[in-house]
């Protein structure tokens, strides 16, 4: 299949197999998927999309996963022998662990890429294409209906340019970024992503999907744990997104308040009066459980406000040097899990820190135990 030519979709085993054993000879591929995630919790998959061979000219191929088993191409993403190229990997990452219970090695992603890269942070692959390529892309057909069968060849065409690019794109990435001495931070941050994006949290541990669960005091924690668990589950039967079952800022609220009547519950912010009147009596019940069971354990206290700054400054300081954002540099919530393990004495097992490790390491996370008073034993 030459990239000039629009290959149909595919749908049966034995075309699935043969695609399969070329995308293995080939050592690297790139992946897209497409999905429908409107009105659902786990979204559709209803398209695979694949290039590979050479960069200037790669194969192209479409995968119908609505007909056909890609048990083949997902032993393929789960394969450290070959290399997978995707563009903004987290999404689709998490869906096939999701779908298929699997972790991707070997995975770059052309978004982190072109941050290390200096082309700034979170650019659109049709953005990048564009800067690096010159080629515009189409993206006129963002948001369609990618479960029509046929597929038509404008939206078959469409999506496979979301694969056509990549490799290209990839070889002029990987070459400025083993200029710049940071492949081997690309790679360690685009394996951090996908081991993220395979991480499933019980729905017990549903209270760490909100930012803001380490700063709540323990009853509130408790009663946001019970709430959390609930609807993650609530969610997970219906396949519905979790503000579909209640918003965030209510659960908070709820948290926070702590409401004891129905009349009370209708206060709550973003708290629908039908959801009052069908569901009210069981989150009164749950609020009430909530703050008489255990609490989760709590998050890693944050430094006194000055220390604090003066950690900020540290890793601000190393971001602009290297024309990164400063959250690249220093992970959310990492310099309080640091100071946390600093506080308690430094025991000898370091905690598992993106700012311990790496070219994070050497860059920032030496003088950060310097202020915080631990030596650095690497």
């Amino acid at each position: 299949m030459s990239s000039a030519a629009l290959p149909g979709l595919l749908t049966s085993t034995a075309d699935v197999a043969h695609l399969a054993a070329s995308l293995a000879g080939s050592g690297r591929f790139a992946l897209d998927l497409e999905f429908l995630s409107a009105d659902r919790l786990v979204p559709d998959l209803a398209l695979v999309q694949l290039a590979w061979g050479a960069a200037e000219a790669p194969e192209v191929a479409a995968v119908d996963p609505l007909a056909v088993a890609i048990d083949p191409l997902v032993e393929l993403v789960a394969s450290p022998a070959v290399e997978k190229i995707l563009h903004a990997a987290q999404g689709d990452l998490s869906l096939l662990a999701t779908l298929y219970g699997v972790e991707a090695k070997s995975v770059v992603d052309t978004q982190l890429a072109a941050a290390f890269a200096g082309l700034g942070e979170s650019l659109g692959y049709a953005k990048l294409v564009a800067e690096l390529l010159g080629v515009e892309l189409d993206k006129g057909l963002q948001f369609t209906n990618w479960r029509e069968r046929p597929l038509p060849e404008d939206k078959l065409r469409y999506a496979l340019d979301d694969v056509r690019h990549l490799p290209a794109v990839w070889q002029l990435l990987e070459a400025r970024l083993a200029t710049l001495g940071r492949l081997e931070w690309l790679r360690e941050d685009s394996a951090r992503l996908a081991a993220a994006a395979a991480r499933r949290y019980p729905p017990s541990e549903a209270y760490r999907r909100f930012g803001l669960w380490q700063r709540l005091p323990p009853r509130q924690l408790g009663v946001l744990a019970v709430l959390a668990e609930w609807r993650e589950e609530q969610a997970v039967a219906a396949n519905r997104p979790l503000f579909w079952i209640i918003k965030d800022r209510a659960m908070l609220e709820m948290a926070r308040r702590q409401p004891g009547t129905l009349e009370e519950l209708k206060a709550v912010s973003d708290l629908p009066e039908g959801v009052v009147a069908r569901r009210g009596r069981e989150l009164l019940a749950l609020i009430r459980r909530g703050r008489s069971q255990p609490v989760p354990a709590p998050g890693a206290p944050q430094p006194p406000k000055e220390l604090r700054q003066q950690l900020g400054t540290i890793v601000e300081k190393v971001a602009e040097s290297l024309g990164l954002a400063s959250y690249r540099v220093a992970p959310k919530g990492e310099i309080d899990a640091l100071y946390a393990w600093a506080r308690n004495g430094a025991p000898a097992e370091e905690p598992p820190l993106a700012l311990l490790n790496g070219w994070r390491r050497a860059f920032v996370g030496e003088a950060l135990m310097e202020v915080l008073g631990v030596s650095d034993r690497a």
